[in-house]
C-alpha cells in the first residue's frame, strides 16, 4: 500500500514538472515573437502601417492650349479650385458657414448641412473661380485644391477639329493626334488616407510639382471658320439636304483655314475627312488636266456630243442638259457634258488615266495631321471592268473625300503642285 502511495506522488512529481516546462516554453515562445515583432519585424510593420494612412499619387500637368493662326484660343486649361471642409477643425462654425456661403455663392442652409456634418470629411461639389482663395485661403478647416479642367472657349465651332479630353486623355481630333505635345509633365504627391483608404482633401505634400505642356497653334483661322460654318448652314437648310462638309484652302500652301462638318445638325463628326463619296461631274475637269497635260487634247479640240447620248460597251451615256452637237472641250466641260468628256477621255490609256488621278492624290490619304483619315477608293487598271475608263472620267467608280477634293482644286488652281493639307501652323 505505501509502495503504491509513493508511486502515485512520484507521478504528480512529474506531471507537475511537465506542466511547468511546457508552460516555461509557451511562454518562451510568446516572449520570443514579441521581441522579433517588435524589435526584427518592427520596422516592415512600422513601414506598412505607413502605407496604409499615405499613398503617392501623380499629379496631372496642365494641359497645353490650342490656338488658331492668330493666337485666339480654341481649347484650354483653366485653373479652377475644389472646396473641402474638415467640419471638426473648424473654431467658428457660423462665421464659417456665412463666408463659405457668400464666396462660393451657395445657399446658406447649404453650406450648414456641410460645416455642421459629424463626418471627418465633406467637399463641396463642383469647382469655383481662383479668386476665392483671397476670403478662404488661411481659414482653419477650409481646404482648397486647385485642378485645370479643359474649356473650348469657341463652343462646338471647331469641336470636331479639336477632339475632347476623355479620362485626361486626348480624344479624337488636335487632342488626340498631338496628345503627347499637349500633355504636361506629371508630378508625385503623398496624401492621408482615412480609415477607408480614400484620400484626405488638402493633406498632401508635393514630392515632385507638375510640368506644363506644349502649345499647339493651327492653320485655321476663327474667323472663316465662323463664316464657313453659318454659309455650310445655310446651304443645307436652302438645299433640305441632311448634312454637308465645307473646306477653305490656301492653294499656295496647303494651309487648311476653315474645315467644317454637319451631319443631321451636328458638328461632331469630322466627315471632311472620315467620309469618302462619288464625286461625279466634279471630277471631271481632272479628266480634262490629263488630257491636256499628256499632250492627248487641247481645249480648243471639238468632239461631238450627238443628240446628247453615247452608246458604249452595252451601256447609255446621257447628258442631264443635253445640248447636242460639236463643241470644244473647253465647252463640254464648262456644261459639264458627260458625252463630250466620256468621248474625249477615250484617248486616255488605263494606265494614263489612273496615274493621273493618283497624281491629283485620289485613293491615297493626303496625310493630314489628324486622326481618323479616309484615303477612298480608286482601283488599279487590273481590277478595271471594261466600263471603268467610261466611269472614272465622268467621276464614277472612285471615292473620294472632301480633304482630298480640296486639295486637287488647289493644285489647279496654283499651276499644278498638289500640297499636303497643313492643319497645324507649330508645335
Amino acid at each position: 500500500m505505501t509502495r503504491h502511495k509513493s508511486a502515485f506522488k512520484r507521478m504528480l512529481i512529474w506531471r507537475r514538472r511537465l506542466i511547468f516546462t511546457c508552460w516555461i516554453a509557451s511562454g518562451s515562445l510568446i516572449v520570443g515573437r514579441a521581441a522579433q515583432v517588435q524589435i526584427v519585424q518592427g520596422s516592415n510593420l512600422k513601414q506598412k502601417a505607413l502605407e496604409q494612412q499615405r499613398k503617392e499619387q501623380p499629379i496631372p500637368g496642365t494641359r497645353g492650349a490650342i490656338l488658331d493662326r492668330n493666337g485666339i484660343e480654341l481649347g484650354v486649361s483653366r485653373e479652377r479650385v475644389r472646396v473641402s471642409i474638415a467640419p471638426h477643425e473648424i473654431t467658428s462654425v457660423p462665421k464659417v458657414t456665412e463666408l463659405l456661403a457668400q464666396t462660393l455663392d451657395l445657399e446658406a442652409d447649404m453650406v450648414a448641412s456641410y460645416t455642421h456634418s459629424t463626418r471627418r470629411w465633406r467637399i463641396f461639389p463642383g469647382s469655383f473661380p481662383p479668386s476665392i482663395r483671397d476670403d478662404l485661403l488661411h481659414v482653419s478647416g477650409i481646404y482648397l485644391e486647385e485642378e485645370y479642367p479643359r474649356f473650348y472657349p469657341q463652343g462646338d465651332l471647331v469641336t470636331s477639329v479639336l477632339g475632347r479630353i476623355r479620362d485626361g486623355k486626348g480624344q479624337g481630333g488636335i487632342e488626340q493626334f498631338f496628345d503627347t505635345s499637349l500633355t504636361g509633365k506629371e508630378g508625385r504627391a503623398v496624401v492621408s488616407k482615412d480609415g477607408d483608404g480614400r484620400s484626405i482633401p488638402g493633406q498632401k505634400v508635393i514630392l515632385d510639382y507638375p510640368g506644363k505642356g506644349g502649345q499647339v497653334q493651327l492653320t485655321l483661322d476663327i474667323d472663316m471658320q465662323q463664316i464657313g460654318r453659318n454659309n455650310l448652314t445655310a446651304a443645307i437648310q436652302a438645299t433640305e439636304a441632311q448634312g454637308g462638309d465645307l473646306i477653305i484652302i490656301d492653294p499656295n500652301n496647303g494651309d487648311v483655314l476653315a474645315m467644317v462638318s454637319i451631319n443631321n445638325g451636328s458638328a461632331n463628326n469630322l466627315s471632311t475627312i472620315s467620309t469618302p463619296y462619288e464625286p461625279g461631274s466634279t471630277l471631271k475637269p481632272f479628266t480634262v488636266a490629263g488630257l491636256v497635260h499628256n499632250g492627248l487634247a487641247s481645249l480648243a479640240d471639238t468632239v461631238d456630243t450627238g443628240l446628247g447620248f453615247w452608246e458604249i460597251n452595252q451601256r447609255t451615256i446621257h447628258d442631264v442638259h443635253p445640248e447636242g452637237g460639236v463643241m470644244s472641250l473647253s465647252h463640254a466641260l464648262q456644261v459639264s457634258s458627260n458625252v463630250g468628256i466620256a468621248k474625249a477621255a477615250q484617248a486616255l490609256t488605263p494606265s494614263i488615266q489612273y496615274e493621273n488621278l493618283r497624281d491629283f492624290g485620289f485613293g491615297v490619304a493626303t496625310g493630314i495631321r489628324l486622326p481618323g483619315e479616309g484615303k477612298g477608293m480608286l482601283r488599279r487598271p487590273e481590277n478595271w471592268t471594261n466600263q471603268s475608263a467610261v466611269s472614272l472620267a465622268i467621276g464614277y467608280e472612285i471615292s473620294v473625300t472632301p480633304l482630298q477634293m480640296a486639295m486637287a482644286y488647289g493644285a489647279l488652281a496654283n499651276g499644278g503642285y498638289l500640297f499636303k493639307p497643313r492643319i497645324v501652323k507649330e508645335v
